[in-house]
C-alpha cells in the first residue's frame, strides 16, 4: 500500500484506530514511533473473553425479560 506523506499530515499505519492517528513533520523517520505506540496500545486493551454465543444468550435474556415485564 502506497501513501503519501508531506510535512505536517496526519500519518498513520494501514492498521491502526483512529485512537492513535499522530502529527509528523516526516514519515519515514517516526514510522516505527507510530508503530511502537499502536502495539502499546493494543497491548494495553482489555482481552474481550466473551464468545459470540454468550453474548448472544445475554441479549435474548434481557430482551425476554423485557418483552415479559410489557404483559
Amino acid at each position: 500500500m502506497s501513501r503519501e506523506c508531506r510535512e505536517n499530515v496526519v500519518c498513520r499505519p494501514p492498521s491502526a484506530t483512529l485512537d492513535i492517528l499522530a502529527t509528523f513533520s516526516r514519515c519515514t523517520t517516526n514510522q516505527s514511533t507510530v508503530n511502537m505506540i499502536y502495539r502499546e496500545n493494543v497491548a494495553s486493551r482489555p482481552k474481550i473473553t466473551r464468545s459470540t454465543h454468550d453474548i448472544l444468550s445475554t441479549l435474548n435474556t434481557t430482551r425476554d425479560k423485557s418483552v415479559g415485564s410489557q404483559d
